[in-house]
């Protein structure tokens, strides 16, 4: 049964072995892959410390059906090494908060079915994970990012050795209790005695990304005698 694979296939079941976690997965794979080298069953069965039999069934349901998984229902891929990447490359600039939706793409783009489960197993195997996105500033501008660091890179060449560069910004926190998320048995409620106190201040702080050194002080209200003041340190 020596050379019953496309090239096309022999790359496909070695990308999947070696993104595959289950160990029984992965030895169909290597069956497969060794009997298309002309392996006998009896030397595949002695490699991977399994009976003939098993070794005979593993490469025959992948023949028959190309099957690999433990089981059945739509969970194995069907995919070649393009529409994976091209699938990878897909979610990873798309936001998808449900796998069946991402089952539905599939369906429609390429015609296959995946159960959740199996399209679940696949995220994992190729590198995705149910986190949170990373925020990011919603009215951030890529162009003046890119012409503040061409400014910035400007100003530091022409800046003297003697003088310094620094960021600076305000913050104005509150003495005041803050609640948050935690974990609380549906149906009721747990209070948090909350202070009444609005005290509010206004801090400025600069800090020296040469020496990471931090300058900080308090003001009534940070306006621009208060930069004036705070400068003049």
């Amino acid at each position: 049964m020596k050379d019953f694979l496309t090239e096309e296939e022999v790359y496909d079941l070695m990308l999947k072995h070696r993104r595959e976690k289950e160990r029984r997965v992965a030895d169909r794979i290597k069956a497969v892959l060794l009997s298309n080298q002309g392996w006998s069953f009896r030397k595949i069965a002695e490699a991977l410390f399994l009976d003939e039999d098993t070794i005979s069934k593993h490469v025959s349901e992948y023949r028959q059906e190309r099957k690999l998984g433990l089981l059945t229902g739509g969970s194995e891929s069907k995919m070649s090494s393009t529409q994976t990447q091209e699938l990878v490359d897909h979610i990873a600039s798309h936001s998808y908060t449900k796998v069946s939706e991402i089952c539905n793409h599939i369906r429609q783009k390429y015609g296959l079915e995946y159960t959740v489960s199996g399209m679940t197993k696949w995220l994992k195997s190729n590198g995705f994970s149910f986190i949170r996105p990373h925020g990011v500033p919603a009215k951030a501008d890529p162009e003046k990012q890119k012409q503040f660091v061409s400014e910035y890179e400007k100003l530091k060449n022409e800046t003297p050795e003697n003088e310094s560069i620094l960021f600076c910004d305000g913050v104005h926190p509150t003495m005041a209790t803050k609640t948050t998320y935690g974990w609380i048995k549906k149906g009721s409620r747990k209070p948090i005695k909350a202070t009444a106190s609005r005290t509010r201040m206004n801090i400025l702080g600069a800090i020296n990304l040469t020496t990471m050194d931090v300058i900080t002080d308090n003001f009534k209200a940070i306006n621009s005698e208060a930069m004036r003041d705070f400068f003049d340190l």
